[in-house]
């Protein structure tokens, strides 16, 4: 009965369908009443019967999302392109911010020893 849960299992998985506890316990009383047609309450499908199925049988609780797993495979280079970007946009912010300082000229006046900064030049 249980290798005919698991194949069924692998089958809705491989069709990437969710298998729930109420799928399997279902599906698990199907199989039985498909096997043992006399007595159909034969067999209840509980809490304690589905989780020793699963332990027993080594059956993931979760379904494999394949659209998350393609995201974090995206998702790493998107990082590092982000990265490189505001690397990018930061180094030209450093470099025009030299570049404003390189702009004002300095000059100094007649008869002044100490330069002024910021105060254009006059032709």
């Amino acid at each position: 009965m249980e290798e005919r849960l698991i194949i069924w299992i692998k089958d809705q998985r491989t069709l990437k369908l969710t298998v729930s506890m109420k799928d399997i316990c279902s599906k698990a009383k199907e199989v039985v009443a498909e096997i043992y047609s006399k007595d159909k309450k034969l067999f209840q499908a509980s809490n304690r019967w589905f989780d020793k199925f699963i332990d027993r049988n080594n059956i993931s609780r979760r379904t494999p999302t394949h659209i998350i797993q393609q995201i974090q495979d995206n998702a790493l280079q998107e990082i590092k392109d982000y990265l490189k970007e505001i690397h990018k946009k930061r180094t030209q912010i450093e470099v025009s911010r030299e570049l404003g300082d390189f702009q004002k000229t300095i000059i100094q006046l007649k008869g002044s020893k100490n330069p002024s900064l910021g105060i254009p030049m006059i032709s």
